[in-house]
């Protein structure tokens, strides 16, 4: 995403409104794979409470997915100048996906965290409970920071980010300066934080929500 002033609106048609979503931080992420930069994407945190986030992805659509509830609501992005106008679209309920894929991960996969030091951490997944070797290893590099980030993964993932947390100082605020990702010994992507600003930023959703079965982020961390 290029650089815009970091001015905001919400157009929604409707004068009432209900939920509000509070940010402090934006966060400038790119991903590399095989040494070129695949996308680059922008997103909106919350820096003392991290059960929800805005994403705004390539195709001018933005999403914020609350943790708490698995609800996620989707908006239109369009640029006026150096500025983004965002537009809510719709929501939907993805509790029942959530459960799913817990349960299905649960009695499937075995996961841990490995210490290498203070900064590094390796976050492995393996096939099954018996497992001795991971299939799926994420090199996850951290730093001390005054900004608390520590999404690890697509949020339907959260036994890695609870595995993580307890590996850390809980008086101190930690942010994720990069992850690679390696399957079966291979190498694949790396995710890499580019640029923290702190900003004031509002997000308030029409009293009326516009539920649908779908949302064209879903699937998407």
């Amino acid at each position: 995403m290029k650089a815009y002033c970091l001015f905001f609106i919400v157009s929604i048609s409707s004068l009432l409104f209900g939920q509000k979503y509070v940010f402090d931080y934006g966060l400038t992420q790119e991903l590399i794979g095989e040494g070129k930069l695949i996308s680059k994407n922008f997103k909106l945190i919350n820096s003392e409470n991290d059960n929800y986030s805005m994403l705004f992805y390539s195709g001018n659509i933005a999403s914020i997915y609350n943790r708490e509830n698995h609800i996620r609501h989707e908006f239109e992005v369009n640029e006026n100048g150096n500025d983004l106008i965002v537009s809510y679209l719709r929501s939907c309920d993805e509790a029942s996906f959530y459960k799913k894929y817990v349960y299905y991960n649960n009695k499937k996969y075995k996961y841990e965290v490995e210490k290498l030091n203070d900064s590094i951490f390796y976050l492995n997944e393996f096939r099954s409970k018996n497992a001795k070797k991971p299939f799926c290893k994420i090199i996850i590099k951290i730093k001390e920071s005054d900004v608390n980030h520590m999404d690890v993964l697509h949020p339907i993932i959260d036994e890695f980010n609870q595995l993580l947390k307890l590996q850390l100082d809980e008086n101190k605020n930690y942010t994720i300066v990069e992850m690679s990702y390696y399957r079966d010994g291979k190498k694949g992507k790396v995710s890499r934080l580019v640029d923290i600003i702190e900003m004031k930023y509002e997000v308030k959703l029409p009293e009326k929500l516009n539920y649908e079965s779908f949302c064209s982020t879903t699937y998407i961390h």
